[in-house]
């Protein structure tokens, strides 16, 4: 896997069936046909699981580290994660040497990683990028990972999204096509204009330049290099790969 967070496919409370299906009465009376057994529709949990009990814990426990929470048990949660969470959380960390054997936060990575307001992995590569001299290229990847798909597309412009994919696109992967898209985008004098011939969403771009300002500031203040690796494109790669 990459260490990043995905949505994952749960199964549906009894509770938030019934809720959806009275939001639905709301309108006039009818009938709701449930799309199972009722034999499965009784096998369903009866109350939702808390986000807090069910998603990856990686990016809070590196926060309570930082602040000083040496256990994920010490902390008063509303609803306590379950165990295997929190060991999950702890051997991500490990994974990504944000922890050492002791389940401490490394030095100088784990505290700078804390520092920044990314996920975790994302966190790691933009360190191990001002290692391996790549901090600025990094940087700017992090803050195009941080907003929404940088294309628009209209239904008859299909040909011309197409042809600005193909444009900026590179054989090693999309990190380097974001950069590609950056760094043209930087040289156009980030013109809307330029923007719109080339299907890219001018106000995700002027977002991410915000987000980038403000990483920026926070790795100057934690130690993190913010050198340019100019076109070596296999150093991004290996800080991505960290």
């Amino acid at each position: 896997g990459t260490g990043l967070e995905a949505p994952q496919l749960v199964a549906v409370s009894r509770a938030a069936a019934a809720s959806r299906a009275a939001l639905a009465g709301h309108l006039r009376a009818g009938h709701c046909f449930r799309l199972c057994t009722q034999d499965a529709f009784q096998e369903l949990p009866q109350q939702t699981v808390p986000e807090m009990a069910r998603r990856d814990l990686a990016g809070a426990l590196l926060q309570l580290k930082a602040l000083g929470v040496d256990s994920l048990a010490e902390f008063d949660f509303p609803a306590p994660p379950p165990p295997q969470l929190a060991a999950k959380a702890v051997e991500a960390l490990h994974v990504l040497s944000a922890l050492d054997s002791q389940a401490s936060l490394t030095s100088p990575v784990g505290f700078a990683m804390a520092e920044l307001p990314l996920p975790p992995p994302i966190a790691r590569a933009v360190v191990a990028g001002g290692a391996a001299g790549c901090g600025a290229e990094m940087v700017a990847l992090a803050a195009l990972l941080s907003v929404a798909s940088l294309w628009v597309g209209a239904s008859d412009r299909r040909r011309a999204l197409q042809d600005a994919k193909l444009k900026f696109a590179a054989a090693e992967g999309d990190l380097v096509t974001y950069l590609n898209i950056w760094r043209a985008w930087c040289e156009a004098g980030r013109d809307r204009r330029w923007s719109h011939r080339h299907c890219l969403n001018h106000r995700n771009l002027l977002r991410a330049a915000d987000i980038r300002e403000q990483l920026e500031y926070r790795c100057r203040a934690v130690g993190v290099q913010l050198e340019s690796c100019g076109d070596d494109t296999d150093a991004v790669r290996r800080a991505a790969a960290a």
